[in-house]
């Protein structure tokens, strides 16, 4: 493939059967910092309360050389021919850095589209392989009092679930405690104990509003969320929350680690430490996230080994085809995760001076419910809503409520954008996923303790069963009908990165220096920061802000050559990229395509709907063509 012209950042999508890429996008952090304040502002006294401290600070090199140990989880070998061609003098300001630049800038993910069976359940060549042998979803069973007069019925039940060898019927090395059953039900009712506690505390703390404020996330079939409550109990394993979306919920305009997702976290570890597990709650989200390609790559963002995925798009927009893209990326993945959607939450009131406000009086709004859950509900898979108008519906007449307190107050920048949340906006929403998700916690442990109380052998119904994936009703099948496989470039991620893919040029250095990534200085084909963000990351860096946003590009001037990629399709489908949001140098005249020496058009949305094809929205386009499954240069 080459591409010739002006800055882009691009995520490639290499087809074989649904279309998965992965661009993430870039947004200008906010600029001067005022002093943050350790006071929490809210009427309570929560432990563990936020701090200042910094949290999982990445500097350049240190997320740079992150990036290059990855390994692959797929390797398309589309040796895609990347030339920068003609060149437009270029700007370092921030207000035109997305429209004009000197140099062919690829922030690409790349997406293996694998085609799949629509009623059978698939993932990527790889992890279906680790997932086949290793019956990740189905562990095997802890040792009971008489489970050894059962072993025939049970042997039977993991052969006819797995379709593979049953595994042993206990293995310590998988259930430390399985030789002591005993002592592992008293882990359990630590856990309850814990439980409890924490949502007595969370609901104590905010009386007496408690009441208006919490029982706000709806939920749908809670038995499929209880069951990988279950595994990671009786795995005494992880609990893995990986959470996507834009700015709003990375934490812009705060300490990261004043984020929800953090502060979610916290509230919630303590509780899941007692009962044996390990909570994970990835916060992935970036600023400036697109749909395109984000929707696609769940497995490479959120993990993946995520058992619950969460999404928060709601200000960039898409239809119910997208949501359902992005519904079948995470239940495509080997733990057929329960799916959470968020809003941005906007919405409190915001009295003027000396107003006073009065509990408001009209209906609350209906349950959210996102309709494309409706076809994968029926099937028995597990979604969430959280809207959080509901929580402050009635509660928005009292100043800590309204949007001064919850969107304005003790954010950290000089400038900050009006959506995003403050601190205590944050607060409020981490304290109702915690409570609401601790309470789901709560009822598993109690199911879980009351079949090993009673020394019940059958274990297999507390288990997580492999749920049929049906066909796609709204989103493009060529896109969606199975998961895709990505890979990018940008932070941050769970998968590998794009230069694990580069074949040639042989050495692709990693340019740290800010003067000559922000002036796009460096002429042959190197790796650095987007120079767009260059100075909003520096700064934000410098001020301990912690925000994990890193978007490294691939980048060379005109007359660098070409850059080669390899890949491997497993099936035969259309190929994407996506250049970073606010470039569409990717696909413009003068622009080539080369898969296998042989010329391939790109297609953005308008030409690809012109040509009857597959189409995909900016910033990403399409191959006017299938490629062959199998290995591509």
């Amino acid at each position: 493939m080459w591409v010739h012209q002006a800055t882009t950042s691009v995520s490639l999508a290499l087809s074989g059967g649904t279309h998965h890429p992965n661009t993430i996008t870039l947004h200008p952090l906010h600029t001067p910092p005022q002093e943050t304040r350790d006071d929490d502002g809210l009427p309570h006294d929560l432990s563990p309360l936020l701090d200042d401290a910094t949290i999982g600070v990445k500097d350049l090199a240190a997320a740079t050389a992150a990036s290059k140990a990855r390994k692959a989880a797929a390797i398309h070998q589309a040796d895609l021919e990347l030339a920068a061609g003609s060149s437009s003098s270029s700007s370092s300001s921030s207000s035109t850095c997305c429209r004009a630049a000197v140099v062919l800038n690829l922030a690409l993910t790349v997406i293996l589209l694998g085609l799949i069976a629509f009623l059978s359940y698939e993932v990527g060549p790889a992890a279906r392989e680790e997932f086949l042998a290793a019956n990740h979803t189905l562990p095997t069973l802890p040792t009971l009092p008489n489970i050894t007069e059962t072993w025939g019925k049970v042997k039977e039940g993991f052969a006819t679930l797995t379709n593979s060898k049953p595994a042993p019927l206990y293995d310590p090395a998988i259930y430390p405690w399985a030789e002591e059953p005993r002592s592992f039900l008293e882990t359990v009712e630590k856990g309850q104990a814990a439980v409890a506690a924490a949502r007595k505390a969370l609901w104590d703390a905010r009386m007496p509003n408690s009441e208006a404020m919490f029982p706000h996330v709806d939920l749908w079939n809670e038995e499929h969320l209880a069951k990988k409550f279950n595994r990671a109990l009786l795995e005494q394993g992880k609990f893995v929350i990986g959470v996507m979306g834009t700015s709003v919920t990375a934490g812009h305009d705060n300490m990261f680690n004043q984020s929800f997702p953090v502060v979610w976290g916290q509230l919630m570890e303590e509780a899941f430490t007692a009962a044996g597990v390990e909570l994970v709650v990835r916060n992935h989200a970036m600023g400036w996230n697109p749909i395109h390609p984000s929707y696609f790559c769940v497995g490479e963002i959120a993990g993946q080994d995520a058992d619950v995925t969460m999404w928060e798009f709601g200000m960039m927009g898409g239809g119910e085809a997208d949501m359902e893209q992005f519904i079948r990326s995470s239940i495509l993945l080997p733990e057929q995760p329960h799916v959470l959607f968020c809003d941005p939450g906007e919405g409190p009131r915001n009295p003027g001076a000396g107003e006073v406000l009065e509990k408001r009086t009209d209906a609350p709004p209906a349950p959210w419910k996102v309709g494309a859950m409706d076809w994968y509900i029926d099937d028995g898979f597990s979604f969430a809503t959280n809207q959080l108008v509901q929580s402050f519906m009635f509660l928005d007449h009292l100043p800590e409520y309204q949007y001064g307190t919850l969107y304005g107050k003790d954010k950290v920048t000089d400038r900050p954008a009006s959506w995003h949340p403050g601190p205590h906006g944050h607060r409020f929403r981490a304290e109702i996923l915690a409570w609401n998700y601790l309470g789901f916690f709560e009822k598993a442990l109690a199911g879980v303790h009351e079949k090993i109380a009673a020394e019940e052998a059958d274990l297999l119904s507390l288990l997580p069963e492999k749920l049929a994936v049906p066909p796609p009703t709204q989103c493009q099948p060529e896109l969606c009908g199975g998961l895709a496989t990505c890979s990018t470039s940008f932070e941050p991620r769970e998968g590998a990165g794009l230069m694990e893919h580069v074949v040639f040029p042989k050495e692709v250095p990693f340019i740290k220096d800010s003067q000559q990534a922000g002036s796009n200085a460096v002429q042959t084909w190197h790796e650095q920061m987007y120079f767009c963000d260059v100075g909003s990351v520096d700064h934000m860096l410098d001020k301990g802000w912690n925000y994990l946003d890193r978007k490294y590009v691939i980048q060379a001037h005109k007359g660098a050559g070409p850059l080669k990629m390899e890949f491997e399709s497993t099936t035969e489908n259309y190929f994407v990229a996506c250049s970073a949001p606010g470039n569409g140098f990717l696909c413009v005249e003068g622009t080539v395509w080369k898969m296998d020496e042989e010329v391939i058009k790109c297609l953005n949305t308008d030409a690809a709907k012109a040509a009857g094809t597959p189409f995909v929205d900016a910033p990403c386009f399409i191959s006017d063509r299938k490629i062959p499954a199998g290995k591509h240069i």
